[in-house]
């Protein structure tokens, strides 16, 4: 290493929202960096967690529509500005024909990679500490990760999974602040659950729950006839049998002075397949 470089060197990125670089908590001006390239080369090791990514990928992701005459001297340009900026040699790390992040979990913290430990720790976890572990995830997410990517096909599979992965803390939050009967809580996050994959089921039948839990059976039944309404359109499938038994289920619970619900009626067919989606 050289004189400005140390191996106490704590950094910090963030990839939700806007890209962040923080060295002893203070911000990097992304001029430092150099240019916007380095900065995404940054954001694509750091999406990898590690893992070696080869010369020729790393160019095909950068310059996707016009590659330069020498790909890889300009990519080592690239490196050796990122390195310069955060004050880190082992930033980025080279080898068999490619790079790979090299900084260990004790000197760089990830906000995407907290995120998905935290998720994760959640499945196994009691009760109220799954409970603590999804709302500090969740917290994490302060905007859409990788915004400034939104058009390069090597980000699409990330923000993917990490959408799959707030789903999951969104749904498992959802269940344990019922158990709590923390209904506003459970509320809140069933409507971010729901503005994320508006046609899952899962998601809509914990907010039907979380609303009649509430005191709403309402609007708990109108989301139901929604989200039929919406399935049949997008999809040509009907709930699953178990959002069905939900729905009556809410639908026998209504006292006689709250309305019949007339107009929300039971699919005729429900044999066709449910739709569902799997959770990471």
């Amino acid at each position: 290493m050289t004189g400005g470089e140390s191996a106490e060197v704590a950094v910090e990125f963030r990839l939700f929202g806007r890209f962040v670089a923080l060295t002893h908590g203070r911000e990097v001006p992304p001029a430092d960096f150099g240019g916007r390239k380095v900065r995404q080369l940054v954001r694509i090791l750091l999406t990898r967690r590690g893992g070696h990514v080869s010369t020729d990928a790393l160019a095909e992701m950068l310059w996707p529509a016009r590659m330069p005459r020498d790909p890889a001297a300009n990519l080592a340009v690239l490196v050796t500005r990122a390195r310069r900026a955060v004050g880190a040699r082992d930033l980025i790390v080279s080898g068999d024909a490619g790079y790979r992040s090299g900084l260990t979990e004790q000197r760089c913290r990830v906000d995407t990679h907290d995120f998905v430990s935290l998720v994760t720790a959640s499945r196994t976890a009691d009760n109220a500490p799954a409970l603590g572990a999804c709302r500090s995830a969740l917290a994490l997410w302060t905007g859409d990760p990788l915004c400034e990517d939104q058009c390069a096909m090597w980000a699409i599979e990330y923000r993917d999974l990490l959408s799959q992965y707030r789903i999951e803390a969104l749904e498992r939050g959802i269940g344990l602040c019922l158990e709590r009967f923390d209904t506003t809580q459970a509320i809140e996050w069933a409507s971010s659950a729901m503005s994320v994959a508006p046609l899952r089921e899962r998601s809509v039948v914990l907010a039907m729950r979380s609303f009649a839990a509430h005191g709403d059976r309402c609007r708990a039944l109108d989301l139901y006839d929604h989200f039929r309404h919406e399935l049949s359109a997008e999809l040509g499938v009907d709930p699953s049998p178990s959002a069905v038994e939900t729905f009556d289920g809410l639908l026998r619970s209504a006292g006689p002075e709250e309305p019949q619900w007339g107009y929300l009626r039971r699919p005729q067919d429900t044999t066709r397949a449910p739709f569902s989606r799997s959770t990471p």
